[in-house]
Parts: C-alpha cells; structure tokens; sequence
C-alpha cells in the first residue's frame, strides 16, 4: 500500500499542486519516511495516526535544522490534506501541531563605504555618467 499511496501523492503535487521536481522528491521522501517509521502497511493504519504520532516522530529527526523540521511538517500536512480530500482519513492530524520557529534571516547589505566606492566609481563628467 505504502508505494502506491506515495505514487498518487506525487501525482498530486506534480499535477494539481504544480510544484517543482526537488519540492515533489522532498515531500514524497519525508512522507516515505514517515509511513516507514509508523509501520504503515494499510490505510487503517493511517486512519490512527494522530498529532501525538506526528510530534514524536519529529523529535525522532535529531541533528536537522529548524528548516528541516519546519519541512518535513509541512510535507505531512499537505500528504494528510490530501488523504482528508481523498476520503482516506476523516481529519488531518497535523493541524494540532506547532510548526518550528524559524528565525528571521535579514539579507545581507553594502557598507556606506561600499556604497560610496560604487557612487564614486561613476564618471559624472560623461552623459553616460
């Protein structure tokens, strides 16, 4: 069950979702992972999954980053999204689950003197200038 339910889930991203190859590869690959972990072997199983199962299983993913974690949680809301929209599973058990903090990444910015060494390195004497 596990393949086959993998495969439609990637059909859904690649058709009805657009997402990209890497996005789709990504996603498929936690979900896999995921299923793998709880035993996944029929639907019935996915039926008893809940925010509890999901939460653990994060805390298993020791050594990745916030974005990782961040990730992969929102890999398993849109695969339990879909299920919800299937009809396989009556609710999506991540919704209960608080996705990661992730810090704000300010971009990185020219000094003043850069921007003065830029300004200056015009010649203002030309109409190109």
């Amino acid at each position: 069950m596990e393949k086959s339910i993998i495969k439609d889930y990637n059909y859904y991203l690649r058709m009805e979702r657009a997402m990209s190859q890497n996005t789709v590869a990504s996603y498929c690959s936690d979900v896999e992972k995921f299923l793998d972990r709880m035993d996944c072997t029929n639907s019935e199983v996915l039926k008893k999954v809940d925010a509890d199962d999901v939460t653990d299983y994060l805390g298993t993913l020791t050594g990745n980053s916030e974005r990782s974690l961040a990730r992969c949680l929102s890999a398993l809301r849109s695969f339990f999204r879909w299920l919800v929209l299937e009809g396989r599973v009556a609710d999506n058990p991540c919704d209960l689950v608080d996705a990661p903090k992730l810090g704000v990444y300010l971009p990185d910015v020219l000094s003043v003197k850069e921007v003065e060494d830029v300004l200056d390195s015009v010649d203002l004497s030309t109409w190109q200038g």
